[in-house]
Protein backbone atom coordinates (compact mmCIF):
# COMPACT_ATOMS: atom_id res chain seq x y z
CA UNK A 1 0.00 0.00 0.00
CA UNK A 2 1.37 3.40 -0.91
CA UNK A 3 1.26 5.77 2.04
CA UNK A 4 0.23 8.78 -0.04
CA UNK A 5 -2.95 7.07 -1.22
CA UNK A 6 -4.45 6.02 2.10
CA UNK A 7 -5.78 7.68 5.22
CA UNK A 8 -5.98 6.32 8.79
CA UNK A 9 -9.52 4.96 8.41
CA UNK A 10 -8.50 2.98 5.32
CA UNK A 11 -5.50 1.59 7.20
CA UNK A 12 -7.87 0.54 9.99
CA UNK A 13 -10.20 -1.21 7.55
CA UNK A 14 -7.26 -2.97 5.85
CA UNK A 15 -5.84 -4.03 9.22
CA UNK A 16 -9.19 -5.53 10.26
CA UNK A 17 -9.30 -7.51 7.02
CA UNK A 18 -5.81 -8.95 7.41
CA UNK A 19 -6.41 -9.74 11.07
CA UNK A 20 -9.50 -11.75 10.09
CA UNK A 21 -7.22 -13.74 7.76
CA UNK A 22 -5.15 -14.67 10.81
CA UNK A 23 -2.17 -12.43 10.16
CA UNK A 24 -0.64 -11.52 13.51
CA UNK A 25 2.52 -9.69 12.48
CA UNK A 26 2.16 -6.57 10.38
CA UNK A 27 3.87 -3.23 10.09
CA UNK A 28 4.03 -0.10 8.00
CA UNK A 29 7.01 1.32 6.19
CA UNK A 30 8.37 4.85 6.03
CA UNK A 31 5.99 7.51 4.83
CA UNK A 32 3.10 6.56 7.09
CA UNK A 33 1.98 9.05 9.72
CA UNK A 34 1.65 8.25 13.44
CA UNK A 35 -2.16 8.18 13.17
CA UNK A 36 -1.91 5.23 10.80
CA UNK A 37 0.35 3.30 13.18
CA UNK A 38 -2.10 4.09 15.99
CA UNK A 39 -5.02 2.67 14.01
CA UNK A 40 -3.05 -0.48 13.23
CA UNK A 41 -2.08 -0.98 16.88
CA UNK A 42 -5.63 -0.42 18.16
CA UNK A 43 -7.07 -3.04 15.79
CA UNK A 44 -4.68 -5.56 17.35
CA UNK A 45 -5.81 -4.61 20.86
CA UNK A 46 -2.90 -2.38 21.76
CA UNK A 47 -3.28 1.04 23.35
CA UNK A 48 -0.32 3.16 22.33
CA UNK A 49 0.22 6.49 24.07
CA UNK A 50 -0.95 8.20 20.86
CA UNK A 51 -4.45 6.75 21.39
CA UNK A 52 -5.30 9.72 23.57
CA UNK A 53 -5.08 11.85 20.40
CA UNK A 54 -7.52 9.74 18.39
CA UNK A 55 -10.37 11.81 16.96
CA UNK A 56 -13.58 11.62 18.94
CA UNK A 57 -16.15 12.48 16.31
CA UNK A 58 -18.99 11.77 18.72
CA UNK A 59 -18.07 15.05 20.43
CA UNK A 60 -18.28 17.06 17.21
CA UNK A 61 -21.13 19.56 16.79
CA UNK A 62 -21.46 18.52 13.16
CA UNK A 63 -20.78 14.78 13.25
CA UNK A 64 -21.52 14.07 16.90
CA UNK A 65 -24.35 12.17 18.48
CA UNK A 66 -26.11 14.77 20.66
CA UNK A 67 -29.39 14.35 18.78
CA UNK A 68 -29.42 10.58 19.24
CA UNK A 69 -27.72 9.61 15.98
CA UNK A 70 -25.74 6.66 17.27
CA UNK A 71 -22.57 5.39 15.63
CA UNK A 72 -22.29 8.43 13.33
CA UNK A 73 -18.53 8.55 13.75
CA UNK A 74 -18.16 4.86 12.84
CA UNK A 75 -20.33 5.33 9.77
CA UNK A 76 -18.19 8.26 8.65
CA UNK A 77 -14.95 6.38 9.30
CA UNK A 78 -15.98 3.51 7.06
CA UNK A 79 -17.74 5.53 4.37
CA UNK A 80 -21.22 4.21 5.16
CA UNK A 81 -24.25 6.31 4.45
CA UNK A 82 -25.94 8.07 7.33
Amino acid sequence: MESARYNPSEIKRFTKEIRELGIQYVGLCCGYCPAMFRELAEVYGRTPQASKYAPGLSLSNVFGTPSGKKDMDERLRYGLSC
